[in-house]
């Protein structure tokens, strides 16, 4: 149970990282400010902006100069995994929460997660809410699950076949991240590769109610998957590559054989070469092969060569 002596509750590091996001990056932070949590403290990457988001934050902090935060510009772009790894371990919080700098936490969103993960215990690694989409302004979208049931427990098969997670809707503890090493540095981007990894040995725990807005910006990765040779697909195929490893029954293989019979679908259609060349293999290796299956490795061998 969390204690009710304010000086004893478990800090949280709130990780905010910024890519020229000069026009949100106020509401985020502020989005920080307001919790009604008193433990957080405020690690700022600035991921070497190159439109002045870097006076935005100086001139955040120092109107607030009491708020415990840091401030860690960057000289070059350390891209999504690196730039966290290095605001979350500069941090000291038991929990941890990756906040884009154009998105925005609701007040209650952290003393939520505290006590759900205090009363739950270590082997919960991940709490997570609902989130609701925002346009680039502020304007209301879609809510992420939209009345769907959430995933919970041990959600490792789920999350492998089908399932994320928003990442700012996410909180880690610190101790899980750790474990893990972090977001894999040669990745473009987090959040399935570290659901996995997570899901595997940790429990999650959800909330349905919305207690984060995620903005829907130009370039984000929703946007990526339609180009060829985007780093986001081959991320995708790589992570993939990885379940194979960590799977453990046959449960487990049909969730990835799910999730590789859409993804090389999917390469196929924007002609992804990089990532066809590591599903199609990985799907001949994985049971049970079906006709469909057999259909889409096909075409890769046909248009490929492989």
């Amino acid at each position: 149970m969390i204690d009710e002596v304010e000086g004893e509750l478990p800090e949280v590091t709130v990780v905010c990282l910024c890519y020229n996001q000069a026009l949100y990056v106020s509401q985020a932070l502020d989005s920080v400010h307001a919790q009604h949590y008193p433990n957080v403290s405020l690690v700022i990457v600035d991921n070497a902006s190159t439109d002045g988001s870097h006076r935005v934050i100086e001139d955040w902090l120092a109107e607030h100069p009491d708020f415990p935060a840091t401030y860690l510009p960057q000289k070059e772009n350390l891209e999504i995994c690196r730039g966290f790894n290095v605001g979350w371990r500069a941090g000291s919080g038991r929990y941890c929460i990756d906040l884009a700098a154009d998105d925005i936490l609701l007040p209650e969103r952290i003393a939520l997660g505290v006590r759900e993960l205090e009363e739950l215990g270590e082997e919960y690694g991940v709490h997570f809410t609902d989130s609701q989409s925002i346009s680039t302004e502020g304007q209301p979208m879609a809510n992420f699950f939209w009345g769907r049931s959430l995933p919970e427990g041990d959600v490792y098969t789920q999350v492998v076949a089908a399932t994320c997670i928003p990442t700012p809707s996410l909180m880690f503890r610190r101790s899980m991240l750790e474990a893990l090493g972090g977001y894999d540095e040669s990745l473009h981007y987090e959040d399935f590769d570290i659901m996995v990894r997570a899901a595997r040995d940790w429990q999650f725990k959800g909330w349905p109610e919305v207690l984060v807005y995620k903005r829907v910006v130009p370039g984000s990765k929703i946007n990526q998957r339609d180009q060829a040779e985007t780093p986001y697909m081959l991320t995708t195929a790589r992570v993939c590559e990885r379940i194979e490893s960590l799977n453990r029954t046959e449960e487990e293989h049909r969730a990835l054989r799910a999730r590789v019979d859409y993804e090389l679908r999917e390469a196929l259609r924007v002609g992804h070469r990089g990532a066809v060349q590591i599903l199609a293999p990985l799907s001949r290796r994985l049971k049970p092969r079906t006709w469909k299956s057999a259909v889409v490795e096909r075409w890769a061998r046909l248009y490929y060569h492989l």
